[in-house]
């Protein structure tokens, strides 16, 4: 795959240092203002609509009222003021409810924004600040910790257990581990930039140190986001207004034509003919009906707004009421996108709740206002927590080792019930290749992994020993 990071990814980090202008210590904060003057804030660009357009939109949008606007013409001429004012209002009370319904949204999404103030650790001059992330430039170091939104797109110098959540960018749930090692492979799509940390993308567990390479439009989630602002399709509901509209215009002209064709034949004068043709075509436009789809669209707003959901777009209600099934392709994206334990076997497929147990005793996850750490610790940790599984009182954590990306293995010694014990937790692979079994039930493991994996399911496997304390 190619992309303007490909260069980075086999490169050391002396040369990475060295092709941007900066070091370890980052650049100092007077280099920084030289280069945001140069590069620009590190923001993405969306289409805002400002409430000139708004109004045009919906002057402009709906053939019904441009309909209606002739005939308003038409009928101040002919004399009939009354009627023309009538219509007149009509379309201005069509027009300010569409108006102002989408510009209520546009503002409100517009002020949750503001409210969203990120910022990013770096290190600048040697020292550890925090900034806006808008203000990061190419060479900023950044430190990457537990729950940290990535602020830009990222080359790794340093890593210790760095997992990822990329679902934001690839849309796949299961996290990804970094490195900061060089990597020689020609990478087959994002996923495989081993060394890179993205833009969007969250730490899930361990820490990491990247310099920054690319901010805002010309990250890869920029780009993305910059794809994505497309010229929107006109939509079945748009589609049909415009056919209804084109149908009337066409009937008022034939009809038109005919009634004045036929008075100018019977011989009535040519003006009375013409003006009695007017008054027909101005009386067969449907005044209310621009009025009263807006008032419609506007009560399926309402309605939505009370539940928290806003509608930019009023003609957007209308899709969305003749949606019957949503299709999703990926789990991350309408799906939470977190992991659930389903059940705890034994080789056999029989119910082990102690697995639980040393599932929890074998866990990096760390514990604040809420549990933070690899996603299927994480998932561990809440599980037991729902269905109220404990550590034994005398419990004692002796050493742990967190999960290695090589080993595809985590390890701990424990200590409770008179007895230590050596838990290992990784992959099945991993696990069945480190424990002392006979081959029948190594293979009947392995089977029951293949057999659950089949299923759609995440597996992981635990394996325990009895350890003696070393003197």
């Amino acid at each position: 795959m190619k992309s303007y990071l490909s260069p980075y990814l086999s490169q050391t980090d002396e040369q990475v240092l060295n092709g941007l202008e900066t070091s370890s210590a980052g650049i100092t904060a007077t280099e920084a203002i030289t280069r945001n003057q140069l590069h620009g804030l590190n923001t993405i660009q969306v289409n805002r609509n400002g409430p000139w357009l708004i109004l045009w939109r919906q002057m402009t949008g709906n053939p019904l009222i441009l309909i209606l606007a002739v005939a308003t013409t038409v009928s101040y001429f002919l004399g009939q003021h009354i009627s023309a004012y009538y219509i007149f209002g009509m379309i201005l009370v069509s027009i300010f409810l569409g108006f102002w319904n989408e510009y209520a949204a546009e503002r409100t999404v517009q002020d949750l924004l503001k409210r969203v103030s990120l910022s990013a650790v770096v290190i600048r001059g040697g020292e550890k600040i925090e900034v806006p992330v808008t203000h990061l430039t190419p060479g900023d170091m950044v430190l990457l910790a537990p729950g940290t939104i990535v602020p830009a797109d990222l080359r790794l110098l340093e890593v210790g257990n760095l997992e990822l959540d990329q679902s934001t960018l690839t849309g796949e749930s299961k996290t990804v581990f970094k490195t900061a090692s060089a990597v020689t492979k020609q990478p087959a799509g994002l996923g495989d930039f081993a060394n890179i940390a993205f833009m969007s993308t969250v730490a899930t567990s361990g820490w990491g140190r990247g310099v920054v390479v690319g901010i805002g439009q010309g990250t890869e989630f920029g780009k993305i986001a910059k794809t994505a602002s497309f010229i929107k399709p006109e939509t079945e509901f748009q589609r049909g207004l415009r056919g209804f509209g084109n149908l009337i215009i066409k009937v008022i002209i034939v009809l038109t034509v005919a009634i004045f064709s036929v008075n100018a034949l019977l011989g009535h004068p040519i003006l009375d003919s013409l003006l009695f043709a007017l008054a027909i075509a101005v009386g067969l436009t449907p005044e209310l009906l621009p009025i009263i789809v807006t008032i419609s669209l506007s009560h399926g707003a309402g309605k939505l707004a009370k539940k928290h959901v806003i509608a930019k777009q009023l003609i957007s209600i209308e899709n969305l009421g003749n949606m019957d099934i949503l299709c999703t392709d990926k789990t991350g994206t309408l799906t939470e996108g977190t992991i659930q334990v389903i059940e705890a076997v034994d080789a056999h497929g029989n119910p082990d709740p102690e697995l639980f147990k040393y599932s929890i005793a074998a866990n990096s996850a760390v514990h604040h206002h809420k549990v933070l750490g690899n996603a299927i610790d994480v998932a561990l940790w809440n599980h037991a927590h729902t269905s109220k599984i404990t550590l034994p009182d005398d419990f004692s954590k002796i050493i742990e080792q967190p999960f290695d990306y090589d080993r595809q293995a985590m390890f701990a010694v424990a200590e409770y019930d008179g007895k230590r014990r050596l838990i290992a937790k990784g992959s099945p692979e991993a696990i069945l290749a480190s424990c002392t079994i006979t081959p029948a039930l190594a293979k009947t493991a392995h089977e029951r992994f293949v057999a659950l994996s089949q299923q759609g399911l995440r597996v992981i496997e635990i394996g325990r020993a009895s350890c003696r304390e070393r003197v």
